[in-house]
């Protein structure tokens, strides 16, 4: 089971990387992927078996 605190801090850098997607994605050709994109894959994975309000909440990010 994840701690609750992962959870947040995971969290947290998610939205930090939506917020500066465009400078993840176009930096990605020279340096590769960030590993937060593999976290994201796998909560995207999660939230869309979720209930309609935790996908609300988490696409709220």
């Amino acid at each position: 089971m994840i701690e609750i605190e992962t959870i947040r801090n995971d969290l947290k850098d998610i939205r930090y990387y939506i917020s500066r997607k465009k400078i993840f994605d176009d930096s990605t050709d020279f340096v590769g992927a960030n590993a937060i994109t593999e976290k994201i894959k796998l909560y995207n994975d999660a939230v869309c078996s979720a209930s309609p309000r935790l996908y609300d909440l988490y696409v709220s990010l």
